[in-house]
């Protein structure tokens, strides 16, 4: 597994079209296996 990066936040904020500062807060610290892993999390944030 991975531990997350600025650079996956930005890649990540990039593909769901949302801002890169926010998506870092949500994945800081997370470890992951795929970006859809990633992707889900900041969903699942933004759906509370």
């Amino acid at each position: 597994m991975k531990e997350t990066t600025i650079s996956d936040a930005v890649s990540i904020a990039r593909l769901l079209n949302v801002n890169k500062e926010t998506v870092w807060e949500i994945i800081k610290g997370m470890k992951y296996s795929t970006y859809s892993e990633l992707a889900m999390a900041v969903h699942r944030a933004f759906a509370l």
